[in-house]
């Protein structure tokens, strides 16, 4: 997860696409609809985590692990000081 925490906010909204996704099923639609931007915008931000972490999503133990992460990393403040991610489970 150490490259995510380099380039500040493209960075971040990668990770919050990404964990807002995983709380929508994996459904592009609903996750552009609740983060208010493009579906190729969901799509191209997942892609980049996978590329950013090395973490597959489609695959069942990098998905789990990436939940894992993301869900513990909301949890905490990151090394960098900036506020942790809103937490979007209560907007379901």
């Amino acid at each position: 997860m150490d490259p995510l925490d380099d380039a500040g906010r493209s960075n971040r909204e990668i990770e919050e696409t990404t964990l807002v996704y995983l709380e929508c099923n994996q459904q592009v639609h609903v996750t552009a609809r609740q983060l208010a931007v493009h579906d190729n915008t969901v799509r191209y931000r997942v892609n980049r985590f996978h590329e950013l972490t090395g973490l597959d999503i489609r695959k069942p133990e990098d998905l789990i692990t990436a939940w894992w992460l993301l869900n513990r990393r909301r949890a905490t403040v990151p090394a960098s000081g900036s506020a942790p991610l809103p937490d979007k489970a209560s907007d379901h």
